[in-house]
């Protein structure tokens, strides 16, 4: 008796594809390079043969700003393939990975991936992750959340013993869902196909069969492509060869979109699988000691984020509430640079010495840029918080939505002259609050909303900075808290000290 596999034809859809790290065993300029080789190639075969009908560039657009950063003549050319739907680029703008970045990272990428690819024509409305080290459990909710119900995975999935079929319905914890499609064999699977007959037909009944085998019901995804792999100007005669010898099945040229539309279409039942996605049976599939490498670059990233996302951005808002400019751009300049270092072989990071330059002086862009934003706003906000006539005030903000009682360290700015007296912090009720003089040391204090100033124009003075620990009691949430400087011989406040640099106490 025949088996089931046998009898059944397929129809397969081969989507051809290329998987685009910006950065990895070569630098980012030298990948582009071959990027800028590839899309040229690209451009000319879509437009010369009609029957090459698609090409899929891995789910993010950022390729196509660096592309025409190198070609601009070009861009009439890209448009006019993606909004004719033949060149699909998003939703995302970089291919991420999931669980080592701030959970903001992929709203913000899937938000710039939108504009960017609207910009050029179109979105590719599937979450295409092939490469991320697994799947958090709230994607599909971020997915609906930008009108996105399908999803093509790969990494993590093979370790949960319900996933026995390619296709499923995944589901987030508050309830969303996607229709998901898992690729057993990951995304080069189909690779470049032989351009002799005898070979072709081989390797795609091989391929059919294993492919099959996961399969729901009659439709089967062959992915035509790999790591910056050329497309095939070939690839239509190979089509209709196939199509001549195989027995039954039918392999046409198509792409996700309308390949996720066939399942849908089949009106299968499919199994649900509700949370993250971090098993796997192969060993090879998730790298897990990439998770303790290179991890100056793991504090670097969360450093960043914390600045651009605590401070520059919220505090600037609030600065604009109350008449400033919002600098929207700068934020996305920020966001690009911040983006472009979670792509997935940098946020891991698994990529060679070289690119590591690279990655910090994108952080030092986003740095740099949040810091003056973040310093010219509490600057701003300060400014207007009312203070007494003839004192001296520090304010201490807490960005977090709940109230905070951490130590502060901050610096304090006296005459370098002055040595007669105590220096004595109180709230603004009058209360003593404890702090430790950690260091004094005499300085040019800079001054101004960032700490610029043009010392030609205006040399700053010689002051006394002495750094301490404050324990200023409670700071509300997305607020502030306001310390009165004061000086005297009054009542010593209740000091914080040190023992052996390992423990914190005070009198009590």
């Amino acid at each position: 008796m025949a088996s089931d596999m046998e009898k059944k034809t397929f129809e397969i859809a081969l989507v051809s594809h290329t998987h685009w790290d910006q950065e990895w065993y070569c630098t980012y300029e030298e990948f582009r390079i071959r990027l800028v080789s590839l899309v040229d190639k690209l451009l000319d075969i879509l437009e010369i043969d009609p029957r090459y009908k698609y090409f899929v560039f891995d789910g993010q657009a950022a390729v196509i700003e660096d592309y025409l950063e190198i070609r601009p003549e070009n861009e009439g050319r890209l448009k006019k393939l993606i909004c004719e739907g033949r060149l699909l680029i998003g939703p995302f703008y970089i291919q991420p990975e999931q669980f080592l970045v701030h959970p903001e990272s992929h709203i913000r990428n899937l938000m710039s991936g939108y504009k960017l690819a609207k910009k050029f024509g179109g979105v590719m409305k599937v979450g295409y992750l092939p490469d991320s080290e697994g799947h958090i459990s709230q994607m599909p909710q971020i997915l609906n959340g930008f009108g996105i119900q399908d999803a093509v995975i790969w990494r993590g999935v093979d370790g949960y013993r319900e996933i026995s079929k390619s296709e499923f319905i995944w589901e987030a914890p508050d309830g969303s869902q996607v229709l998901t499609v898992f690729l057993p064999h990951g995304y080069d699977y189909g690779g470049k196909l032989p351009v002799a007959e005898k070979e072709a037909v081989e390797m795609m009944k091989q391929k059919r069969d294993a492919l099959a085998r996961f399969a729901s019901g009659r439709n089967i995804l062959f992915m035509n492509g790999g790591d910056h792999q050329e497309p095939q100007p070939e690839l239509s005669r190979i089509i209709t060869m196939l199509n001549q010898s195989l027995d039954g099945d039918i392999v046409v040229h198509s792409n996700l979109p309308e390949f996720m539309d066939k399942i849908r279409a089949e009106n299968l039942k499919l199994i649900k699988h509700t949370g993250e996605f971090r098993r796997t049976k192969d060993s090879g599939a998730i790298s897990h000691g990439l998770l303790s490498i290179r991890n100056p670059l793991k504090q670097k990233n969360e450093q960043v984020q914390n600045l651009l996302l605590s401070w520059a951005e919220p505090w600037s808002a609030i600065n604009w509430t109350l008449g400033a400019q919002y600098p929207a751009r700068f934020f996305e300049l920020s966001w690009r640079n911040l983006l472009r270092n979670h792509f997935h072989d940098n946020a891991l990071p698994a990529h060679v010495d070289e690119v590591t330059l690279d990655v910090m002086g994108r952080y030092r862009t986003c740095e740099q840029i949040s810091n003056w934003f973040a310093a010219k706003s509490l600057y701003a906000i300060a400014s207007k918080v009312k203070a007494e006539a003839g004192k001296d005030s520090i304010i201490i903000f807490n960005p977090l939505l709940w109230g905070r009682s951490d130590l502060v360290e901050l610096d304090i700015y006296r005459d370098r002259n002055d040595t007669t007296s105590a220096l004595v912090l109180r709230d603004e009720d009058g209360r003593s609050v404890p702090f430790q003089i950690e260091q004094q040391e005499i300085v040019k204090k800079c001054t101004g909303p960032a700490g610029i100033i043009d010392s030609h124009i205006n040399p700053p003075p010689e002051l006394k900075k002495i750094r301490v620990t404050v324990a200023p009691g409670a700071v509300p949430a997305v607020g502030y808290k306001r310390l009165i400087i004061g000086t005297g011989n009054s009542e010593e406040p209740p000091q914080i000290s040190t023992k052996d640099n390992k423990v914190l106490e005070n009198d009590y």
